[in-house]
């Protein structure tokens, strides 16, 4: 908690229902520092494929909209990453997405980039860790590849 911003504890709680229900409940949780600037609360979820019957890439470009990642501010979410590979077919890692886009205020960028491992510590089960400030940096082919990257270099 090096920045004083603490995480409210549904934040993890979310991630459990998002790692452990079954079928999935949610494919994201998108977090967001409190108006006050001392907690780290959630923001909202996007439901999961098995609920609305989207694919992963109509999933992905759900998220990264407007609704759930504003372009002027930060966010954090935790994403159920579904990608297909040649051995074992389809295949998900959980990631954690820092969102910090350059039109966010600077304050906001520094309280979302300081506060990042107090959340990161509590959200158990992240597999991958992202960071994203521009459009190329949301598109589904590029976090893909860094997932790509993550899984092959264990």
């Amino acid at each position: 908690m090096a920045s004083g911003v603490s995480v409210d504890p549904a934040c993890s709680a979310e991630l459990l229902t998002l790692i452990r229900a079954c079928p999935r409940q949610y494919r994201a949780v998108i977090y967001r520092v409190s108006p006050d600037l001392r907690t780290i609360i959630v923001d909202r979820v996007l439901p999961s494929s098995n609920i609305t019957g989207r694919s992963a890439v109509e999933d992905w470009k759900e998220f990264t909209s407007d609704k759930y990642l504003p372009r002027d501010d930060c966010r954090y979410a935790v994403y159920d990453f579904e990608f297909d590979t040649a051995e074992t077919g389809k295949k998900n890692k959980i990631i954690f997405l820092l969102w910090s886009p350059a039109s966010a205020p600077i304050r906001s960028k520094m309280v979302y980039t300081s506060s990042r491992q107090a959340i990161v510590a509590v959200l158990d089960g992240v597999q991958k860790e992202v960071q994203a400030t521009d459009e190329e940096e949301l598109e589904y082919a590029w976090v893909e590849s860094q997932v790509r990257l993550a899984s092959s270099a264990r």
